[in-house]
């Protein structure tokens, strides 16, 4: 691979699936994980590999939020998710959840609630070169490595949460305070949307 190139990882966006197909490629992979020493963001890293071209994929900001809290109740995949989940999610229900969590912004230090446009931003904006969708995930992805000239690998998808269609778990006034906390993700990336689901991409 002559191009060097950089794929940001932002949190329950379907990144675990494409973890694999990105290394044997030698993509390199931007970690999310801020509770490492080992973490760089973004906008330090592109101060110091300028020549990088980078990606990144977005999710509809509600589903997110939904996927997000049936992951860390149950356990996430390290022990550090059970930590943040004890901490984070002391609710016996979503709604709940919603309803306390949001009400303060301690919840977005946690890194699967952080805003996805902070994972992908500098000062002067967003610093990626292309964006993909979690919900044209596959299509996305293939055409990304394609006009990259890398080989195009079928998606295994892995680290889905167990829970049902997301705006099951909503009512006007949940989908609000969601719609509220992110509301630049929301703008940014086109996921304009009513409680009704109309709009939905």
């Amino acid at each position: 691979m002559s191009r060097e190139i950089a794929f940001v990882h932002v949190p329950k966006t379907g990144g675990v699936s494409l973890l694999g197909c990105c290394r044997e490629c030698g993509v390199r992979v931007l970690d999310h994980d801020l509770r490492t020493p080992y973490h760089i963001s973004l906008a330090t890293f592109k101060q110091h590999n300028p020549q990088y071209y980078s990606f990144a994929f977005v999710r509809n900001p509600w589903d997110r939020v939904v996927s997000s809290f049936f992951y860390l109740k149950s356990g996430g995949d390290r022990d550090d998710d059970q930590r943040d989940a004890d901490k984070y999610l002391p609710y016996d229900s979503f709604r709940e959840f919603v309803l306390g969590a949001f009400a303060a912004e301690d919840i977005f230090n946690q890194i699967h609630f952080r805003p996805q446009y902070q994972w992908i931003s500098n000062e002067q904006g967003i610093a990626v070169d292309v964006i993909g969708r979690f919900e044209s995930l596959e299509q996305d992805f293939q055409q990304i490595f394609h006009n990259l000239r890398l080989p195009v690998y079928r998606l295994h998808h892995s680290n889905r949460s167990k829970h049902d269609v997301f705006t099951s778990y909503y009512d006007e006034e949940t989908w609000a305070v969601i719609g509220k906390a992110y509301q630049t993700d929301i703008e940014l990336f086109n996921y304009a949307a009513d409680f009704s689901g109309e709009g939905l991409e």
